[in-house]
Order: structure tokens, then sequence, then C-alpha cells
């Protein structure tokens, strides 16, 4: 994926590479020391997860290198994938 402002995916739709919405990104968590983007945490909008990991606070974790790319909304490849 290209260089995009953190500040572009804020709100933004996250749906999977086949085609499950997930929800809409409500944060993004990093690695202070390196920079490194480690998670993205989805409000689900539903119960499909697209094998994704729920949090306790209800969210969706979804690890920041499955992000595979920002158009409208923001695509992620499915764990199985």
């Amino acid at each position: 994926m290209d260089s995009v402002l953190a500040s572009t995916l804020q709100d933004c739709y996250v749906m999977t590479t086949d085609g499950v919405g997930l929800g809409t990104l409500e944060q993004i968590s990093m690695d202070t020391d390196t920079g490194e983007l480690k998670h993205l945490h989805i409000d689900l909008d539903g119960e499909e997860t697209g094998g994704f990991h729920r949090i306790e606070e209800g969210n969706l974790l979804v690890p920041a290198h499955r992000i595979k790319s920002k158009q409208e909304y923001l695509l992620v490849k499915p764990p199985r994938t």
C-alpha cells in the first residue's frame, strides 16, 4: 500500500478482500519506539468478524500488516489468506 496520512484513515469503513464488511476504523495502535503500525481497532457494524479477534471492548483487532489498500474504504486481507 502507498503511504497515506493516518488522518485519512480515521472513521474509514473496513472490509476484507473477499467482500466481508467489518465496520469503521476507530483507532490505530503503533509501536512508539519504531513507529511501526501494530493494529487497527474496528468498531463492528454487525456480528461478522472476518476471522479476526474480537477484544473485550467488543471491537475487532486487525493486525496492521493485513492492510491491502485504501480506496473509498480500507481493504484488509482476512487471516486465512
